[in-house]
């Protein structure tokens, strides 16, 4: 929403009106005479608001999405994280704690399809982000639609809602012992595992005070 402001009307005046906060989903409570009818909706104001993510990154709107992923049918649901390429890493995790490996296009690093369904981790080094900051979007490609679209930085870590943000200090892990919060496995496709395979590969993954981290392991009777 960005920050759009509204206002609903009805026969007898108006029924709601203020700023709808940050995000792409929300609600609005107000009371209604179901008597009444409420009169069409003419026009929503928001001067940051942007109506083609070209606008937001210029020159992404060049990318052939299809020809990126050859192997996925792309859909209008589909959607892509971007944010400015810089000198430090950036990680995104999905809830398995398999990173998605970026696109890297003209100073972006674009990370999808992703789903609005799906459970990320944004990863990032608090230390060294200094008063950098870096601008995101968040759309959907095939329908030319952004859903939020903001700046990341120490200050404003605002970002999607599937995201859940973990700041990793790298000077700080490498003076501590590694704890292991949990552990679990995966198959090669992802899929969490309910027991040790008896043999073959799965992929073994561990919660920990320095991130998630994730190995393949080959298990042989």
């Amino acid at each position: 929403w960005q920050g759009v402001t509204y206002t609903i009307h009805s026969p007898s005046g108006i029924l709601s009106t203020g700023t709808l906060e940050s995000g792409f989903t929300g609600s609005i409570g107000f009371g209604l005479n179901t008597s009444e009818d409420c009169s069409e909706v003419i026009d929503i104001e928001n001067p940051n608001s942007f109506t083609s993510f070209e606008e937001v990154f210029p020159g992404i709107g060049e990318i052939d999405f299809n020809v990126m992923f050859p192997d996925l049918e792309m859909t209008n649901e589909d959607l892509f994280f971007i944010i400015e390429a810089s000198d430090f890493d950036i990680s995104v995790l999905d809830q398995f704690g398999i990173s998605y490996v970026p696109e890297e296009i003209d100073g972006y690093l674009i990370f999808g399809p992703l789903s609005i369904d799906d459970i990320l981790t944004f990863l990032i080094d608090f230390n060294i982000i200094g008063d950098l900051e870096l601008g995101w979007g968040f759309f959907r490609p095939m329908s030319d639609e952004i859903l939020s679209q903001g700046t990341f930085s120490k200050d404003d870590s605002l970002l999607p809602s599937l995201f859940s943000l973990q700041f990793l200090d790298i000077n700080e892990n490498t003076n501590r012992d590694l704890e292991i919060f949990n552990t679990y496995y995966i198959d090669l496709l992802g899929r969490r595992m309910d027991k040790i395979p008896d043999s073959g590969f799965a992929i073994k993954i561990l919660q920990t005070n320095q991130g998630v981290l994730s190995e393949k392991v080959y298990y042989k009777n």
